[in-house]
């Protein structure tokens, strides 16, 4: 794994855990706790942030990876378009009571 893509991911999981944790921050400053409970949560917002996108990187990573084939949709529905309307499929045995 080349070195400049390990450090865009610390990176972008950094900005990630800092800016919760300014948020977190904002929302319990406003709350009537002590200041040492609401460092302390912000502090463990910003670390299980940071570690929660590190998961979700290696999850992604190993889903990309070449030797697993992820498939998004089943091969008969990719050839479809969105916009194409299939008739419903069993409607002829419904009966309408029009009265």
């Amino acid at each position: 794994m080349p070195r400049k893509k390990i450090k865009a991911k610390v990176l972008r999981n950094f900005v990630t855990a800092t800016i919760n944790g300014l948020i977190t921050l904002v929302i319990l400053l406003i709350a009537p706790l002590g200041l040492a409970a609401v460092i302390t949560n912000t502090i463990l917002v910003a670390i299980a942030s940071f570690f929660s996108g590190s998961l979700t990187e290696a999850i992604m990573d190993l889903l990309s990876s070449s030797e697993i084939d992820v498939e998004v949709l089943p091969e008969e529905r990719q050839s479809k378009t969105s916009t194409s309307i299939e008739p419903r499929r069993g409607s002829e045995s419904l009966h309408r009571d029009d009265r």
